[in-house]
């Protein structure tokens, strides 16, 4: 797999980047992106176990960030996120 895409439209580059850049840049999803505060781990482990197959979570370390892709209703993911 390649690590950089270009897309060219009439002879000129529009896009470059990474697959999963591009990717986002053009799916529509909503990227919410946290950086939870020490001793939030927990509370965001049950959180996680209350969503629904739709929604892409990553967690990333150091530090802890949490990128959640949320299709269509990024304000449930929101909502959920709330108490934390």
């Amino acid at each position: 797999m390649c690590r950089r895409i270009a897309i060219i439209k009439e002879g000129r580059i529009v896009a470059l980047d990474s697959p999963t850049a591009l990717k986002r840049r053009i799916s529509g999803d909503s990227v919410i992106e946290i950086t939870p505060q020490a001793g939030q781990m927990a509370a965001l482990q049950d959180l996680l176990r209350g969503l629904d197959g739709r929604s892409v979570v990553e967690v990333r370390e150091p530090p802890v960030r949490c990128s959640f892709a949320s299709d269509p209703e990024p304000s449930r993911v929101i909502a959920l996120l709330s108490p934390i």
